[in-house]
């Protein structure tokens, strides 16, 4: 996905899915915690916004640009 990192999916892919969208100066680690709770019932799709954790650095970082990689991350 352009701008990202797609980290990994956690859960089975029959369940419906959940984009984990972390916020500033986070990464997708920083659901961690709720990574068993949540996997019981969603199929998990953790990834790093662009210019964070473990994303490639480089814009540009506009709202729009974030959204069009949620939902290049999700098909």
């Amino acid at each position: 996905v352009r701008g990202m990192r797609h980290v990994t999916v956690i859960g089975s892919e029959h369940d419906p899915p959940m984009l984990l969208w972390h916020g500033v100066m986070r990464s997708y680690r920083s659901f961690a915690p709720l990574w068993p709770l949540l996997a019981q019932r969603w199929h998990l799709h953790l990834a790093d916004h662009r210019g964070h954790g473990h994303a490639p650095w480089g814009g540009p970082y506009l709202v729009r640009d974030y959204a069009a990689d949620a939902e290049a991350c999700l098909k």
